[in-house]
């Protein structure tokens, strides 16, 4: 029953963790895509 509870613990935190890697990894992402489309409207200003 113990080890069992460990198990389950342990597999919650990895997955806790995992998840806020990758709530790391999309807040990341859409700075650059912010980033990216920034670039992209300036660009796009400048050739009109």
């Amino acid at each position: 029953m113990l080890y069992k509870e460990y198990h389950l613990i342990k597999n919650n935190a990895k997955w806790e963790v995992k998840e806020a890697n990758a709530q790391k990894a999309l807040k990341k992402f859409a700075t650059k895509n912010a980033a990216l489309q920034l670039l992209n409207d300036t660009q796009s200003v400048r050739q009109r």
